[in-house]
């Protein structure tokens, strides 16, 4: 089977469109350019730069306009980073209480 598009913003054919629905459990509706976005998201999860390097683009900022916000994602990090930020803001203010203990005040 050949697949033909005219553009990336066609629709996918009934046959693929049934495959993936059947196969994958997508919903129908979908386009090829929104899977890309979808699968940018996803990879982005992992590694915005890793993302960019895959899409093929130059810049970082094309690839961020692939990407939608995982609200799920976001607070696990959100969640992460409160942790590592506590850790950090106790290591600062460790080094700054041990320059000043040097410095006499």
């Amino acid at each position: 089977m050949q697949l033909q598009l005219k553009a990336q913003h066609d629709t996918v054919p009934d046959a693929v469109q049934a495959y993936a629905e059947k196969r994958f459990g997508v919903s129908a509706g979908w386009t090829l350019y929104g899977l890309r976005h979808y699968a940018a998201t996803k990879l982005a999860e992992q590694s915005v730069l890793g993302t960019q390097a895959i899409m093929g683009h130059r810049s970082l900022a094309t690839t961020q306009g692939y990407l939608h916000q995982n609200i799920e994602h976001a607070r696990a990090t959100q969640r992460s980073a409160g942790v590592l930020e506590s850790v950090l803001v106790n290591a600062r203010s460790r080094r700054q209480r041990a320059k000043s203990l040097i410095r006499g005040r």
